[in-house]
């Protein structure tokens, strides 16, 4: 499977993840003391730390005799929360009916937008085999 294809099915999990979220938060608008939540996509060092405790890890590959010689690296500070990709955490403050709804626009622009590359790159994979594009 493409690289292209994993990464557009994990950003569509998020914003089906993320609608969930949101779609919670404006129901519980009324709700006496309730605190919205939003999802955070993960960061650098979270996708760097998962990259490294796979069985392969990160190597460095000398492919030249004039490379520098690789050195173990040393641990990454974390905070030792594991997550698959995104978290929910607390926004902190009261819901806000105009901040819900924008929210919830940007995750379906996201969404659609995620949808078209992938139209576009079936469509390219369908005139590469010689198919008809649509």
């Amino acid at each position: 499977m493409s690289v292209l294809f994993s990464l557009l099915s994990a950003k569509g999990g998020w914003l089906q993840a993320r609608h969930a979220v949101v779609t919670q938060n404006l129901a519980n608008a009324d709700t006496p003391g309730y605190a919205p939540r939003d999802l955070k996509a993960a960061g650098f060092e979270d996708l760097l730390a998962r990259a490294r405790s796979n069985d392969r890890g990160l190597s460095l590959k000398a492919t030249d005799a004039r490379h520098i010689e690789a050195v173990a690296l040393t641990p990454l500070r974390t905070d030792g929360r594991a997550v698959h990709g995104y978290e929910t955490s607390p926004a902190g403050n009261e819901v806000l009916l105009e901040e819900q709804s924008e929210k919830l626009m940007q995750t379906r622009l996201d969404y659609e937008t995620t949808t078209n590359v992938y139209k576009k790159y079936l469509g390219l994979l369908r005139t590469a085999i010689g198919g008809a594009s649509s």
